[in-house]
């Protein structure tokens, strides 16, 4: 079996890193500048067609994975001070059969050309989470065309769903692609922290740099939740399809740095698919342990969410919503208002 990936990676954007911005202050993130430099040359001297980034701060959905739908694209650090920009060519024939996954697929897709950018009233300039790690490729001479794609707020496991269609697209065409994941980590480091300080938010940060360095794909898509809302992050969900695009790939995997000295994680990492088979496939043990977890998180459900959830399984499949049995409790006989969330995952 042969895979479109040829090599895929993680790296921050915080612009201070960018000198032109930083001036200066970028020394003391020294260990991600130094990193980002060497895989900003790694990927300019490998040999694929077409770099697919994956941002969390470009135009997000809350039902649906957005991809650029222009020929070229723009953006600058003007909001940052610096006149350094970067431009960009589309591989608009990638963009659009991405797009066409959603057609395919439950997981919906939008292509941002110029009528859907002017529909939900989006510019079309580049975000500072595609801005900065392509400054760093650029640097060492990086040329080949893009595909921009913008997380959807999805369950983490149908955005790993989704890089795998991405490598399948890509494969179809003939391209050889990388995938870079541009995301920074815990926002809650110190006290300093632009998101305030949770002692989980170092937890985090270690627990998914030890999965990266292990590729232990699985492990990452079943981080527990808690620990994800506490730790303030930006980086997981495009993490998420870049593993997905490696699903059927064995993987060396090297950090090449981790640091925080602005109360913010940011990680460097490199990916090289070693050789593709479906035997490597992580679909199917992801997809074991999900329902593992529901099981048991519905073995522990008090009364009252059992009785709500059952209610809306029923009326959602047609049948009769009537919950209350022998064993309810005395209290839920009596007329009461109730208020019930549903949550994905």
């Amino acid at each position: 079996m042969e895979g479109s990936v040829v090599m895929a990676g993680l790296s921050p954007h915080p612009p201070i890193i960018v000198p032109d911005v930083g001036q200066g202050e970028e020394q003391k993130a020294s260990s991600t500048v130094a990193a980002m430099d060497a895989l900003g040359k790694q990927f300019a001297e490998s040999d694929i067609d077409t770099l697919v980034v994956v941002t969390p701060h470009g135009p997000a959905f809350s039902d649906a994975v957005s991809i650029s739908g222009l020929k070229t694209f723009e953006g600058d650090f003007l909001s940052f001070g610096s006149r350094v920009g970067v431009s960009l060519t589309n591989d608009l024939e990638l963009a659009k059969a991405i797009a066409k996954v959603g057609a395919d697929n439950p997981i919906q897709t939008v292509l941002l050309d110029k009528v859907n950018l002017g529909r939900y009233g989006i510019g079309s300039g580049l975000d500072h989470g595609t801005l900065v790690p392509l400054f760093y490729f650029k640097k060492h001479g990086f040329n080949k065309p893009v595909v921009i794609i913008n997380i959807g707020f999805l369950p983490y496991f149908d955005l790993y769903l989704f890089g795998s269609f991405i490598e399948r697209c890509a494969f179809r065409l003939g391209r050889r692609i990388g995938v870079l994941a541009s995301g920074d980590l815990s926002h809650r480091l110190s006290k300093d922290s632009p998101a305030g300080f949770n002692p989980k938010g170092q937890l985090f940060d270690k627990s998914l740099m030890e999965k990266l360095a292990a590729f232990s794909a699985s492990d990452i898509l079943l981080m527990s939740p808690t620990l994800i809302e506490d730790a303030g992050e930006c980086g997981l969900r495009p993490v998420s399809i870049m593993l997905g695009a490696l699903d059927k790939a064995a993987v060396e995997a090297k950090v090449l740095s981790y640091e925080g000295p602005f109360g913010v994680g940011y990680g460097v990492a490199s990916f090289k698919p070693m050789g593709w088979d479906e035997a490597n496939s992580r679909i199917g043990m992801i997809t074991g342990s999900r329902k593992a977890r529901m099981k048991q998180i519905r073995r522990n459900e008090s009364y009252p969410v059992a009785l709500a959830r059952k209610t809306v399984e029923k009326l959602l499949s047609g049948g009769d919503a009537k919950g209350l049995t022998d064993e309810t409790p005395g209290e839920f006989y009596k007329q009461a208002g109730v208020f019930v969330s549903i949550h994905k995952e």
